[in-house]
């Protein structure tokens, strides 16, 4: 009996004991700030914004936004430059330093609002001609020997188009060059370009054009409405409705009953004047002798013209078979 209540004294003894510390570490535990989370590392720490401050922190899941938390985010809207931002912005709408899309300031590439003009921009086109009633456009390259005929519709640009004419109904232009010794001898109204083209005459009602090189004795007397181009053609004639029975005289022009020999640079008087002919036009030429034998067998001849020329002798008989001269 005495051996059974020894031991029972000693159990509660011991759970005395036990409860004892259970009490004593709850209450050091309650004491004890909750700060488990205290020493958690920075690269644990969740980067976002402060809502009130704007500012980067620290957002801990025990203790709450930390302020003074000094490692920098990582995916804040801090310092994006391929999202929308206008002050950095190089690859989407950009509106300072855009360069390849639809940019406003220094758009180059694609249609840019503030240079683009049309389709065509550059500013320095040059070279643009309007013939008569053109309305097209043509660009870039170096066209060469166009012609309006009287009705062309079409243009071109840049480059450096030469010899264009339109002789008979040329509204437009023309450009440089030094044409010299060009003549309109009735109706032309064209015009010539650059080059240097002499002794290009229109003797009558010449539509047609002439072209690059320098063409010399070149004419038309009468209908003609072709055109020449090119190389050195000489001696080219359209005598109309001619009815002489021979040939026209070298460097002469002949059509109807007319020798049109003005202008021609000539020293002497023409050999092989038809003797069918009415008019013979020898102004402004370098004629100097007249002899007896140039003015032979002209019995129609009604009008002769001298005038400009630096004749000084004719010899006599010069003029004795020319029985039906009314004018000179």
């Amino acid at each position: 009996m005495t051996y059974m209540a020894s031991r029972l004294v000693m159990a509660m003894a011991a759970w005395l004991s036990i409860v004892s510390s259970i009490i004593t570490h709850n209450i050091m535990t309650a004491a004890e700030p909750r700060n488990n989370n205290h020493h958690r590392s920075s690269a644990e720490s969740t980067n976002v914004f402060d809502l009130h401050t704007l500012s980067p922190g620290r957002f801990d899941p025990v203790d709450g936004f930390d302020p003074h938390f000094s490692h920098p985010p990582t995916n804040s809207y801090d310092r994006s430059s391929n999202v929308y931002d206008s002050g950095r912005q190089t690859n989407v709408y950009d509106s300072a330093r855009q360069t390849n899309a639809f940019g406003i300031a220094r758009k180059t590439n694609v249609y840019g609002s503030a240079r683009q003009t049309n389709v065509f921009e550059s500013g320095r086109g040059s070279n643009s001609y309007n013939n008569g009633r053109q309305s097209g456009t043509h660009d870039s390259g170096t066209p060469t020997n166009v012609y309006d005929n009287g009705r062309q519709s079409g243009t071109y640009d840049s480059g450096t188009p030469t010899n264009v004419y339109d002789n008979g109904r040329q509204a437009g232009t023309y450009d440089s060059g030094t044409p010299s010794n060009v003549y309109d001898n009735g109706r032309q109204s064209g015009t010539y370009d650059s080059g240097t083209p002499t002794n290009v005459y229109d003797n009558g009602r010449q539509t047609g054009t002439y072209d690059s090189g320098t063409p010399s004795n070149v004419y038309d007397n009468g209908r003609q409405t072709g055109t020449y181009d090119s190389g050195t053609p000489t001696n080219v004639y359209d005598n109309g409705p001619a009815s002489f029975s021979s040939q026209c005289p070298p460097r002469c022009a002949c059509f109807g009953e007319t020798v049109d020999c003005a202008r021609r640079g000539l020293t002497s008087m023409p050999r092989g004047v038809p003797p069918e002919t009415q008019r013979l036009d020898l102004q402004g030429n370098d004629l100097t002798v007249i002899y007896d034998s140039d003015l032979a067998n002209l019995r129609r001849l009604r009008i002769l013209q001298l005038h400009d020329n630096n004749i000084h002798t004719i010899t006599a008989g010069s003029f004795r078979d020319l029985q039906s001269l009314e004018r000179m």
